[in-house]
């Protein structure tokens, strides 16, 4: 090999290592965003969690105020109805 064959593989062999360099360089920072999306990520999903858990007791005691609300006026229906018979009955009674 001539003197600049060799002198060639040596500036490859320089453009190589700042390659390796780079890229490694590159890596480190990628690992670093991947833990900080990871980190963000879980807290993302905490809060959604928190969030969800929130929103399904809302949920659930507007359910409970509902429930409560359809059995008063059933009761409320019931009493109307039975002082409607005994108003009737009573009707009935005077004109007998």
């Amino acid at each position: 090999m001539g003197f600049f064959s060799i002198r060639f593989l040596f500036l490859c062999f320089q453009v190589q290592i700042r390659l390796c360099r780079q890229l490694k360089y590159i890596e480190n920072n990628l690992v670093v965003e991947l833990k900080t999306v990871e980190h963000d990520r879980e807290i993302l999903k905490n809060s959604l969690n928190d969030n969800l858990q929130e929103r399904l007791k809302i949920l659930q005691n507007k359910i409970d105020n509902y429930n409560i609300q359809i059995k008063n006026i059933v009761q409320q229906e019931k009493d109307y109805w039975k002082q409607l018979e005994q108003i009737i009955a009573k009707l009935v009674e005077k004109n007998n």
